[in-house]
């Protein structure tokens, strides 16, 4: 409250002041001291212009600095969202060589498994039990044939 009423003084006070300058001017009669302050106040508004410009060319300017500042802020995360994408991709780019190489030693493992021959396993009881004489060498052979067993081991 104080604050206004001592803007409003200040304004007052000038007012005051500008009324005695008129009245000074009026009462000389003199010419020149009229046009004095009529021309002051044209080049108050010339200059109160020129600022106003001043303010819009300055605002402008501003405006271009924030588009500016927000360009670099983009790019910045772009390339921050880059280096972060480079980094996922070398991670699953290893993650993948690894797999591949567990692959490739499981294979690699796989391939060196020992491979068991194909064996034949006879019932030589069946061969024992029967007597030879009565059956003659070619059952004997027939029968060898129909005990036989092949397993194979992978």
């Amino acid at each position: 409250m104080k604050k206004q009423q001592s803007e409003m003084d200040v304004k007052f006070k000038a007012l005051n002041f500008r009324l005695k300058c008129c009245n000074k001017v009026l009462g000389n009669e003199d010419r020149a001291a009229v046009d004095r302050p009529r021309k002051s106040d044209e080049r108050i508004e010339q200059w109160s212009t020129e600022i106003e410009n001043q303010i819009v060319l300055s605002d402008k300017c501003m405006q271009k600095l924030a588009d500016f500042v927000k360009t670099i802020d983009q790019r910045a995360k772009e390339v921050e969202l880059k280096h972060t994408q480079e980094k996922t991709m070398q991670f699953e780019k290893q993650l993948l060589e690894q797999k591949l190489e567990a692959a490739l030693k499981e294979t690699k493992i796989a391939e060196k498994t020992v491979k068991l021959p194909k064996l034949s396993i006879t019932r030589s009881s069946l061969l024992s039990s029967t007597p030879t004489p009565t059956h003659g060498l070619a059952n004997q052979k027939e029968l060898l044939k129909a005990t036989t067993i092949n397993i194979t081991i992978p």
